[in-house]
């Protein structure tokens, strides 16, 4: 604890201005939170979460045999335990304080909200500060993180524009459980890789493994039938109080179908 809490310190005076910026973006997203204002400082508090997952990571880069933090006495659990650290406090940190004060100042009744607020954290710590600290942990350098992230992006997209708009019977409604399986698959790749990086920097395996599991997910998540949600959604909702009284039927009168519901009072 005392080693991990030795190279926080260090990220911490080392990223210093990274950290102001962050800060400053993230008291902006809060200030501003009209429905234009949020969605462009949302976005750039987004791309400096990133920008500093890759910093903090790239302080003891893992590819790679000539750096020169590898001389040093660090155990793989200290340097992980402090980068993830580093990322609760100034990266989620922030984001939940400017989501908390726009609760107080629109009035929001903090007491039934914060459950959600931080489980908001807890998803966004797991589906997206973890998949960030392993993209970085598996790039050689900046530049090869962002142009991973941009070529991930861009397959996201385009599965989500081009393949997924071409099945008819897809049901918005419950959209949410296929998105929610493909950032699990997400999580799971991510934690692994992270382990194997920092324990035994097997770098090339680590990235023909988050490719293939990369590949995987997202094979499953063109190819799942909108009924399997659909089914889950039913199994896991609970019936409304009046619906076992509508009944759908066909009325064949006067030669046209027509569909008509019925409610029967008991």
């Amino acid at each position: 604890m005392h080693q991990a809490l030795h190279i926080f310190k260090k990220d911490v005076r080392h990223l210093r201005r990274e950290i102001a910026l962050i800060l400053l973006i993230a008291f902006l997203y809060g200030a501003m939170h009209g429905p234009d204002a949020i969605r462009a400082s949302g976005l750039a508090l987004a791309a400096m979460a990133a920008f500093l997952i890759g910093r903090v990571i790239f302080a003891e880069a893992i590819p790679g045999d000539c750096q020169f933090w590898i001389t040093r006495p660090f155990r793989w659990r200290s340097l992980l335990g402090a980068k993830l650290l580093f990322i609760a406090v100034f990266v989620n940190l922030p984001i939940l304080l400017a989501d908390l004060y726009i609760l107080i100042a629109d009035r929001f009744p903090l007491a039934s909200s914060l459950p959600g607020l931080l489980w908001s954290q807890v998803l966004l710590f797991a589906f997206v500060s973890l998949p960030f600290a392993a993209l970085a942990a598996l790039a050689s350098g900046m530049v090869p993180f962002v142009f991973s992230q941009l070529i991930v992006f861009a397959a996201a997209l385009g599965i989500s524009e081009l393949l997924l708009p071409s099945i008819a019977a897809r049901l918005l409604g419950v959209d949410w459980m296929r998105s929610s399986i493909a950032f699990v698959v997400l999580t799971a790749i991510s934690i692994p890789v992270l382990l194997v990086q920092y324990k035994s920097r097997r770098t090339l395996f680590s990235r023909w493994f988050a490719l293939g599991g990369i590949a995987a997910g997202a094979l499953a998540f063109v190819v799942m039938p909108w009924t399997l949600p659909l089914a889950a959604e039913s199994y896991f909702s609970k019936a409304p109080s009046l619906g076992s009284s509508i009944r759908i039927a066909l009325d064949q009168r006067s030669g046209q179908l027509r569909w008509f519901t019925a409610l029967h009072r008991r």
